[in-house]
């Protein structure tokens, strides 16, 4: 399937930059795209790793997508969501065992850390259809005041989506 000129251009790259103290991570660092059925690696992945530092790029993002963030470090795995839109350029430091994002737009990209820090639970089905839908409705409710409240101490990170 050839792709026309116009869907050619309408992808761009992602620029990922990272530091941490945990090096191993960077060793065993994976940026997942799951926009397709089975998920894994983005395609047109580039990564270089020096000491301390990791330099990645995504190319060919076509739209804004959730992907997922997986390292192995030395006593910690790293697993958190981020939602990365076509053109952005990522900062981030694994320091003391947690990742934050940095720079601009680094609210944009740690909502889902700051959303998991709350612990939230998937709901779990004990046989009860009605007691797992009200777990289920908890959980949205729950979800849903976070992002409200984030969405307004953010705003401005979120102009234009």
């Amino acid at each position: 399937m050839t792709k026309n000129k116009e869907e050619i251009n309408s992808f761009k790259r992602v620029v990922i930059n990272g530091v941490t103290d945990d090096p191993k991570a960077f060793k065993y660092f994976n940026w997942l795209d799951e926009s397709s059925l089975f998920g894994g690696a983005h395609r047109g992945e580039t990564k270089k790793i020096s000491r301390d530092s990791l330099y990645m790029s995504l190319d060919s993002l076509s739209q804004p997508n959730v992907m997922e963030v997986i390292a192995f470090g030395d006593s910690l795995n790293y697993v958190h969501r981020v939602f990365v839109t076509p053109g952005d350029s990522i900062l981030f430091k694994i320091e003391n065992k947690k990742v934050r994002f940095i720079g601009k737009n680094a609210s944009h990209y740690n909502f889902f850390i700051e959303m998991d820090s709350l612990g939230f639970k998937d709901p779990y089905y004990n046989g009860d259809i009605n007691d797992y839908k009200k777990e289920c409705k908890t959980i949205f409710i729950k979800q849903k005041e976070f992002y409200d409240q984030y969405l307004k101490k953010h705003s401005k990170c979120f102009e234009g989506f």
